[in-house]
């Protein structure tokens, strides 16, 4: 007999800390997630709120690695991990060249490997510490509800890499949430004596990597629901980004000889990196303080005072941090500016109440209770029987499939042509779009119909049948498929159990039979695309997607 009790499990896998929160669901009770606190290797006495462990990975072999606290300054370690996942990500031009397609080519295997050992070594050791909290077997009979975040603005690829990771670190099946959404229902259901039906409310989840921004309106109090004002937007300005600053401000300072140098040396650039994170990136206010200082161990620097270089050590002055952090901050800024104002255009009368800030871009603007915790604890709330949702989202992109349609005259003249010695139509290649920028989606799914022939007779290789779905960010849909229509996935349906459901066409205009087969491709706009087939309301078959 199943217990009647579950498990929620969510993983939030960030980009410079990961964490999971947990709690125990039984009907009639809403518990409070709890935080995964200790972690192998952890002996830095941390306080209580900061419960993430490094999202860092040090391999021995091809089997054996060191994950978190475990991996020591001095370790040949691979960071951003999960930034690996998305390595078409358009990069702001004021960080510099990544070389993601180098970093990738230099791995011990591929990207999605790697975070599959760095999930599954996190979470592994999660349901441990979970078994560690329950009464003698108990939590090894209740069933589990996994949860994992990813970034809104990620590319539906980096998704379905991010859910081929956990499935292979044994997450599966896991359900997706976007990371601002989990951070608002978080932040939001802590504040349940200070929201009203129609309050507006920013959150902006600025993290290590990437920062996401949504607007949500209150639709409903009790319980809570959710609903995105205006589509959600955000970029690569996470922190990551003034570690990369930084290091281009030491390589500008020292030289590319003495960097080098600085690399290859046992504890050199990351005892560096470590000074700049711990001492100065997490405690700059910008405001014109005491000046900060960097020790370069093991170099013979030549003192230059006018830069502050002086007995290997760099005192950093507050122009210098000003400059490194200036872009990133300028720019989550003008993002937040902006849903603001896209907010304010569509709703005049109704002003912002607030704007909440989540994830580990520490800086002092409005946070909640346990900020850094805030997208775990969520998708825990997310899954908890009667807890908050979100009740409608807004499209970030154009979604459609290009479609053979009857030639029009004089719009379609000069385009290439396709005659069908069926049914003998003059068809042309146009785009037929889905989902639209901006479109409000609830929960109900997209059903794209679709009309196959069939020659007769015909087996079961001909009832698998191939799309495309595409995708466009520009304001307006494209008629015709172009440069500005790029490549979404490839998918695979097979109907072969629908076969009964075919009509027969007894001889076509080129005298020859042939079957119609009429179905919808079904999508559900999740944080991650999902897709089935029906045939008059009925599912059959299965749906293979493919991001390659």
């Amino acid at each position: 007999m199943a217990s009647p009790v579950k498990v929620v499990i969510a993983f939030d896998f960030g980009t410079t800390y990961s964490g999971v929160s947990y709690a125990f669901r039984k009907r009639g009770q809403q518990p409070n997630p709890s935080p995964i606190c200790k972690w192998p290797g952890d002996s830095t006495g941390r306080v209580s709120s900061d419960v993430k462990v490094p999202t860092i990975i040090s391999y021995t072999s091809q089997t054996d690695f060191k994950w978190g606290y475990q991996v020591k300054l001095n370790d040949k370690s691979i960071v951003g991990i999960k930034l690996l996942l998305d390595p078409d990500q358009d990069k702001p031009s004021y960080l510099p060249g990544s070389g993601k397609r180098t970093a990738l080519k230099s791995l011990p295997k591929p990207a999605v490997d790697i975070a599959a050992d760095y999930i599954g070594a996190v979470y592994n050791h999660a349901l441990q510490e979970i078994r560690k909290s329950s009464v003698g077997g108990f939590f090894d009979t209740c069933e589990r509800d996994v949860v994992l975040t990813v970034p809104a603005v990620w590319s539906d690829k980096a998704k379905d890499l991010t859910l081929q990771a956990a499935t292979k670190a044994g997450l599966g099946p896991a359900l997706m949430i976007k990371e601002p959404e989990a951070a608002a229902i978080y932040t939001l259901s802590e504040q349940t004596l200070a929201i009203h039906k129609d309050d507006i409310y920013v959150v902006c989840d600025a993290g290590g990597g990437t920062v996401d921004l949504i607007t949500y309106e209150v639709a409903q109090e009790s319980p809570l629901e959710l609903a995105e004002v205006v589509p959600g937007s955000g970029g690569m300005a996470g922190a990551t980004g003034l570690n990369r600053r930084f290091e281009d401000a030491v390589r500008d300072l020292i030289g590319e000889g003495s960097m080098a140098e600085l690399k290859a040396a046992l504890d050199g650039w990351a005892l560096v990196l470590d000074q700049f994170e711990t001492e100065i990136k997490r405690k700059f206010c910008g405001e014109s303080d005491r000046p900060h200082y960097i020790h370069f161990p093991g170099l013979n620097l030549e003192d230059d005072p006018s830069y502050g270089l002086e007995n290997n050590t760099w005192c950093i002055k507050w122009e210098d941090l000003y400059e490194i952090f200036d872009p990133l901050v300028r720019d989550v800024i003008r993002l937040i500016d902006d849903q603001v104002q896209a907010s304010r255009q569509k709703n005049p009368y109704q002003p912002i109440k607030a704007i909440f800030l989540v994830g580990g871009f520490d800086t002092q603007i409005i946070q909640p209770p346990n900020a850094s915790s805030a997208i775990m604890n969520g998708g825990v709330i997310y899954r908890l029987a009667h807890g908050p949702r979100v009740v409608s989202r807004h499209a970030t992109r154009h979604y459609g499939i290009s479609v053979l349609m009857p030639k029009r005259t004089p719009e379609d003249d000069g385009r290439v042509t396709h005659y069908d010695p069926r049914d003998g139509i003059t068809r042309v290649t146009r785009m037929e779009w889905h989902i639209t920028k901006g479109q409000e989606l609830t929960e109900e799914k997209i059903r794209i119909h679709v009309r196959r022939k069939i020659d007769h007779p015909y087996d079961s290789s001909d009832l698998c049948f191939e799309h495309v779905l595409w995708f466009s960010k520009t304001p307006l849909p494209q008629v015709y498929p172009d440069d500005k229509v790029a490549l979404c996935c490839h998918l695979k349906s097979f109907m072969w159990a629908a076969r009964h459901t075919m009509k027969k066409i007894p001889q076509g205009v080129n005298g020859r039979p042939y079957w119609n087969m009429d179905f919808d491709l079904v999508v559900a706009a999740k944080a991650i695309l999902e897709f089935s087939v029906e045939v008059a309301g009925k599912e059959y078959g299965t749906v293979e997607a493919s991001y390659e």
